[in-house]
């Protein structure tokens, strides 16, 4: 009886066969893995950017309609102590929100969002500062130095919203 050679190949090339198609199966297996992590960490990532964007974009906005309001206020005379107090809080509870947004853009938004978050947060600054400076002194707010400075922010926060765009289509 001679050795049965023909089943040997037979089973030899069979599980050769199979362990190349389960080595094959893996490695493409774990690519595909590595790819759908990588687009669900790039998707989260774009989540993320796009809710701080929006956040920061909304309370930028809300904030140029107080400012707005205030410089309107002052600019026909400076108000009593209980209304500037009332427009103090209501500014404050503005501004704590807005500069958490403002962190959150920083974090989790690109440099060039950040510059342009910052920008928003400056002008916003100035005309705080036109306010508080008129409130101090007892004059009325100059309407033409009132008005430069809300569109100085308004601008500033229309250049933040079209980076936004930009970004978020790319």
């Amino acid at each position: 009886m001679s050795f049965p050679w023909t089943n040997l190949i037979t089973a030899g090339s069979t599980l050769v066969a199979a362990l190349g198609g389960a080595s094959l199966t893996a490695f493409l297996s774990g690519r595909a893995d590595v790819r759908r992590l990588d687009h669900e960490r790039w998707m989260n990532r774009r989540s993320e950017r796009t809710g701080a964007y929006a956040d920061f974009l909304g309370l930028a906005h809300a904030d140029v309609r107080i400012l707005r309001i205030a410089l309107f206020r002052f600019a026909h005379g400076v108000p009593g102590d209980e209304e500037a107090r009332r427009m103090i809080e209501e500014a404050s509870e503005i501004v704590v929100a807005f500069n958490e947004a403002r962190a959150r853009v920083e974090i989790v938004g690109s440099e060039e969002a950040a510059e342009k978050a910052w920008q928003v947060s400056e002008a916003a600054a100035q005309v705080g500062l036109r306010l508080s400076d008129s409130y101090l002194s007892g004059r009325p707010v100059e309407s033409e130095a009132g008005t430069a400075e809300h569109r100085d922010l308004r601008r500033a926060v229309e250049q933040f919203a079209a980076l936004c765009r930009r970004e978020l289509t790319e």
